[in-house]
């Protein structure tokens, strides 16, 4: 990689640390953060576990959270910056992997996709799942590409001890694994022998989960799921009902905060368009088309089945579940950008500074929604002020923790 690209490339490291970082313990806690960091408060590891027997969720995400705010305390700031770590720790991560077993032009596209996200920084300071999930997804990519180049066992493990990982940080992740073994099934012939160990990998990962399946079953907590009525799914399906699809593609062009409430439709439909056809294109690349078709079975096929069970199950479908695929729409639109370089080389510097112009553009829109007039917290601070005794403040319970864009 030439000199200037190298300075480029560090630039835009401290450039996704930024965007990661910005605002950081200005942002309060909204209902699902509440929550866990009251679970996360708690004395012992055992009162999660049996706390989350309730829950649909797995309790790691929240363990990890026990000993981190042991460790640095459960104000704003502290329980955000866990998060920020993991956002930029997958960052690093993705980057290096990039640049280790991808052509440097298509690791320099896909790092710039990661570090100038409109997608991720709002996660990156989110007392949740998706920064962590994202780590470890990042891990487990390093471990799959690294075993298919060398075939080493470390490699394998690595693997396999990430998508483990995967599974428990959100069971959405199972969707992500089903697409792993399809992918391996059908390619197997490019993976020879060696696409047994990734398949054992990934039935580890699935058995894994499996008790949290059946104590769910146990505690009924899968009859919330309810069976939608075929007639009435099928009836549904002719209504070619992927408007939830278009929201999720589309948030992670701009951000999820925006979605389609800040543009026209028109040029919602033109930013999809563009991404759509930069992802297309990665099809065409020589030198990168089985990573293009790997890369586009982890992110259509998750969605895919996700969409399924919402329409089947009535479970929830949104995009804060798939920071998973989030990885692979990152490499295709690197792939398919430097497809595009090499039959044009000047659309290069126009598709880079496109890009960093929408991002920053809609990450403005974001950080300005952080402190606006209607936010709580301005309520809250306005209320500490102008206070007076015997006045009182009443907050509808179970819900005392909100924010909203």
């Amino acid at each position: 990689m030439p000199a200037r690209y190298k300075t480029a490339l560090f630039v835009l490291i401290l450039a996704g640390i930024f965007t990661r970082s910005y605002h950081l313990g200005d942002k309060i806690l909204w209902i699902d953060e509440g929550i866990n960091w009251r679970v996360a408060s708690f004395k012992t590891v055992g009162e999660i576990i049996r706390y989350n027997s309730f829950e649909e969720h797995s309790p790691f995400p929240q363990i990890v959270s026990n000993y981190w705010v042991k460790t640095f305390g459960d104000s704003v700031t502290a329980l955000h910056s866990q998060a920020l770590l993991w956002s930029v720790a997958a960052l690093l991560v993705f980057t290096f992997f990039m640049f280790r077993y991808f052509s440097w032009e298509v690791a320099f596209g896909a790092a710039t996709a990661l570090s100038l996200s409109a997608f991720v920084p709002e996660f990156a300071q989110m007392d949740r799942y998706p920064s962590l999930g994202m780590f470890v997804a990042s891990l487990w990519w390093l471990g799959l590409l690294s075993y298919r180049k060398s075939g080493k066992t470390s490699a394998a493990l690595l693997y396999g001890f990430a998508l483990v990982l995967a599974v428990h940080v959100h069971l959405y992740a199972i969707f992500t694994v089903l697409a792993l073994m399809l992918f391996q099934a059908a390619a197997r012939k490019s993976f020879g022998k060696s696409v047994i160990p990734l398949i054992a990998a990934d039935f580890a990962a699935l058995f894994s989960i499996a008790p949290k399946y059946f104590l769910m079953k146990q505690m009924g907590i899968t009859e919330l799921a309810k069976q939608i009525p075929i007639v009435d799914a099928l009836a549904h399906l002719k209504t070619f009902p992927v408007g939830s699809i278009v929201r999720i593609l589309l948030a992670f062009c701009i951000n999820r905060s925006n979605e389609l409430e800040s543009v026209t439709v028109p040029a919602a439909a033109f930013i999809l368009l563009v991404f759509s056809g930069v992802i297309i294109t990665a099809f065409f690349h020589k030198r990168h088309s089985f990573e293009a078709r790997l890369c586009f079975t982890l992110l259509a096929i998750p969605m895919l089945l996700g969409w399924l069970a919402m329409i089947f199950k009535g479970t929830y479908f949104q995009s804060q579940y798939y920071f998973p695929p989030y990885l692979p729409f990152c490499i295709l639109l690197g792939i398919g950008a430097d497809r595009l370089r090499q039959w044009k080389p000047a659309l290069a510097p126009a598709l880079f500074a496109a890009y960093c112009a929408l991002s920053f553009s809609f990450l403005h829109v974001y950080w300005s929604r952080i402190n606006r007039p209607e936010n709580i917290k301005t309520l809250l601070e306005y209320t500490a002020k102008n206070e007076r005794r015997g006045d009182f403040l009443t907050i509808s319970p179970p819900y005392p923790f909100n924010f909203d864009y």
